[in-house]
Order: structure tokens, then sequence, then C-alpha cells
């Protein structure tokens, strides 16, 4: 069976990352930090880093899958490593079951349906999950290349909006970056609030944590994913801050609303 290579992991890693986190925190984080946003991004950049570089270490010594599950397993034996696993399981199982929702739901309305109606949703459910069973049952190969797509779409669509936005700013030559001292009133600004701001944009950079649940099917896994999952890091960061900094120079009234 073919593996995962270590750009596969990298694109593996920003697809597992990027998701609602980026849709939904801006504007909770805005409304908190204000003009300071930037750099509440650019601390939960360096706060999941630190993390991701933790995951990575352990990576070099399991490479099993099973990522926290195994990792806590090695270390401290079945018994933590049941409760990780368990915890995990059920955070994982509601995460995804939300997303699935919302994937199906935003395909109902894209396509004229009624987004709204039980049937429809759970037709449209069992549908997606028999197909994504179908891309994991027919093995790595095809994974990879639907995996790679999805990312390549992300990314792809934000780029966009980040080299249209500024070049939207630089021909127009007016910049609303300052508005939002107006909409936000930041004199109270404490650590707490920021502290709460950064946990709030830290949402945007959860998931990398589960990348190495299929270190099996990895290539070289105490070798790649150590490098993979801090670029991965890396590369979001800088997208995250860019697109962040897009919507406050274009239109932050918007996200507030």
């Amino acid at each position: 069976m073919k593996k995962l290579g270590f750009w596969s992991i990298v694109l593996l890693a920003i697809n597992s990352i990027i998701g609602s986190g980026i849709f939904l925190s801006p504007g909770a984080v805005i409304q908190k930090a204000g003009k300071y946003t930037l750099v509440v991004y650019a601390a939960a950049a360096i706060f999941a880093a630190v993390l991701a570089i933790t995951f990575a270490a352990a990576a070099k010594y399991v490479n099993k899958s099973g990522a926290s599950y195994a990792y806590a397993t090695a270390a401290f034996g079945e018994n933590v490593g049941f409760y990780v696993g368990i915890t995990r399981f059920v955070a994982a199982s509601i995460a995804w079951g939300v997303i699935a929702t919302a994937v199906v739901k935003t395909t109902l309305a894209i396509f004229g349906g009624n987004a709204q109606d039980f049937v429809s949703v759970t037709i449209g459910l069992l549908i997606l999950m028999v197909v994504l069973l179908l891309v994991n049952v027919t093995g790595n190969k095809v994974f990879a290349f639907f995996n790679n797509l999805a990312t390549i779409g992300k990314l792809a669509a934000l780029i966009t909006t980040i080299i249209v936005g500024f070049i939207v700013v630089m021909m127009t030559g007016h910049s609303h970056f300052n508005d939002i001292n107006q909409l936000v009133d930041v004199s109270q600004l404490n650590t707490s609030t920021f502290v709460m701001a950064v946990i709030a944009a830290f949402y945007a950079f959860v998931g990398f944590e589960s990348v190495a649940s299929g270190a099996e099917d990895m290539k070289a896994p105490e070798k790649n994913l150590p490098r993979a999952i801090p670029l991965a890091i890396l590369i979001i960061a800088v997208i995250y801050i860019s697109i962040i900094a897009v919507i406050m120079m274009i239109n932050p009234t918007a996200v507030l609303t």
C-alpha cells in the first residue's frame, strides 16, 4: 500500500486545521482585541506551534497510529491512554458531526435544496458517509488525491481573497484598518481580555493534533511528522494573519455584525 509522503502530510495537516475556525473566530477576536487582533493571532500561532512541536517530538518516538492516544499510552500506560483515546473520540465525533452537517446544509443551499429539511439533510449525510467510506477503503492513493485536492482548494480560495483584497486596497488607496478604533474600544484591554482573545483565535488553529492518527500510513512518520506539522502551522499562520489584515482594511464592520 502506498504511504503518504512528506508534502501529502503537510497538506493533510493544513486541511485538518483550516476549517470553520477561521470563519467564526475573527469577529469574537476583533471585538475583544480591536487593533491588536493581528498580534492576538500571532500569539495564538505561537501557542499552536509549541503544541505542534510537542506532538512532533512525540512522533519521533511513537510511530504508531493513534496520535495523542498512542503517545499517552506509550508514556503513561494503557489506563491513561484509554482515557485520552475516549475523550478524543467523543470530542472528534462531535466536531466532525457538526462539520459534516454544515457541509451537507451548505451543499443543499448552493444547489437550491432545503437546508432546513430533516429528511434532505439526513439523506445528504448518508451520501457523504458513503463517499467518505469509499475514499477510505480504496487506499491511501485515492485518499491522498482527494485530501490534496481539498487542501489546494482551501488554500487557493484564501490566497485569492488575500491577493484581491490587497489589490483593492492599493488601487483605491484607502484602508479602513484604523476604523476599528471607532468600532472597538480597547482602552480597557487587560491581560485577561487579551488571553481570552488568544483562546478564541487559537480555535482557528486546532486540528493538527489529529494528523498523527494515521502515522502507520505515512512514510517515515518519525522523520516527516516533526517537519510537516510545524511547517503547516507556519503556512497557516501567515495566511490567517494576512486574511484578517485584509478584512480589517476593507470592511471591519462586516466581521463585527
